[in-house]
């Protein structure tokens, strides 16, 4: 899909908010018996003066061979590698409506249990740039390119599957910046792009079919843009959804 600059047509381009910014462009039971008598030595005497108690033989003395019954109900094994953790639901969240713009990354705000999750940031190729409530930046080209996209990473819980479902955004571009973004993952290299969108829209992009045991990177690239001085933003919040198995 780099450099697909034909599809531009394709995508509704969308701007409802303002912004000095854009327009400037600047960026167990265990189991065990008690009490159990040893066995007998089959080679001991007896001892004709000893008393014999006749109302309590001494049945524990037999050795069939076969261990006690346990009549308690133990719970089911844990299968080795099954996840502990299973979840649906947002996976990782980001907040970004106190952020510059021009922060290097931001953190996320929440996670799935056992998930661990990057940092929202920018690709070395971006140059950072204010935009309050954002994480934003300039130096996007007319064709995309590998070099220049946003990104986060999630590691899910070990013995876990992380399906992926969707990522939500919400985007800003300035009028010399980015017409189109996409989204691609490390599942495959990065090599499909999806949900092609207008860079300002509030696309969610489905992320179906993409199962991963550890980390996984999401990236999300801006392209045809008129000028390297323009910006794109990622504003307000980001909810990538999915489940745990």
């Amino acid at each position: 899909m780099f450099g697909a600059a034909a599809c531009f047509s394709a995508c509704a381009v969308g701007s409802t908010t303002t912004d000095a910014e854009l327009d400037a462009d600047a960026g167990t039971d265990d189991g065990s018996v008690s009490d159990r008598a040893p066995p007998r030595d089959a080679g001991e005497g007896t001892d004709s003066s000893e008393p014999v108690d006749s109302a309590a033989p001494d049945t524990a003395s037999a050795d069939s061979g076969t261990p006690p019954s346990d009549t308690g109900v133990d719970s089911p094994p844990v299968e080795s590698g099954a996840c502990t953790t299973p979840f649906a639901g947002a996976i990782v969240t980001y907040d970004l409506s106190a952020e510059s713009g021009s922060e290097a990354s931001a953190t996320a705000k929440s996670s799935a249990p056992g998930v661990s999750a990057g940092a929202l940031t920018r690709s070395v190729g971006l140059a950072a740039v204010a935009g309050s409530g954002s994480i934003n930046s300039s130096g996007w080209l007319l064709v995309e390119s590998p070099l220049l996209y946003y990104t986060l990473k999630v590691t899910a819980p070990a013995g876990c599957t992380l399906s992926l479902a969707s990522l939500a955004l919400d985007l800003k571009a300035s009028s010399s910046g980015p017409t189109f973004g996409d989204v691609a993952t490390s599942v495959d290299a990065f090599a499909t792009h999806r949900g092609t969108f207008g860079a300002s829209t509030s696309p969610t992009v489905a992320l179906t079919g993409i199962n991963a045991t550890g980390l996984v990177e999401i990236r999300v690239y801006g392209y045809g843009a008129s000028s390297s001085a323009g910006t794109f933003r990622i504003q307000n919040t980001v909810t990538l959804a999915g489940s745990l198995h």
